[in-house]
């Protein structure tokens, strides 16, 4: 790939504006433009499982641009930043656990977290007890002990 050709794409990822009319990218053009932004997926038509990877690993948010993805693409994206599960509609109990594992806060975008969910974040980090909205009788015990 050209350096004229690299300049240009990355122009286009930093834009976030959309795709010119009739610009075809070739997949070596998508990666390099995701591996820049990962948000640029949302440019791209019918990204390869290769460019979705590296659009999500440049950026879990990414995620965000993929209607059910995989648990390993949901596990790719918490790896990468812990509140991209924010945009993971339905994340699997394994993304989950994984979320609060690397960072106990996520747990604020975890939609009805269960009580071993919430007993693993205020283990890890008592702090996050007050912004559970309704913590059990088994996570406040723990937090008061923890205290």
């Amino acid at each position: 790939m050209e350096q004229s050709e690299k300049n240009l794409l990355s122009q286009l990822a930093k834009s976030h504006l959309s795709m010119p009319d009739g610009l075809e990218l070739t997949e070596e053009q998508q990666l390099y433009l995701v591996s820049i932004e990962g948000h640029a997926l949302g440019l791209v038509d019918n990204p390869s499982d290769g460019v979705v990877k590296a659009a999500i690993a440049q950026n879990g948010y990414a995620i965000g641009f993929m209607v059910n993805p995989s648990e390993e693409l949901q596990l790719l994206a918490v790896d990468n930043n812990p509140n991209a599960i924010d945009d993971i509609k339905n994340p699997t109990m394994a993304v989950r656990a994984r979320a609060i594992a690397l960072d106990p806060s996520a747990i604020v975008f975890i939609d009805d977290p269960t009580e071993a969910e919430q007993l693993m974040a205020v283990s890890l980090s008592p702090s996050v007890y007050s912004s559970i909205k309704y913590p059990t009788k088994a996570v406040t015990s723990l937090y008061e002990t923890l205290g």
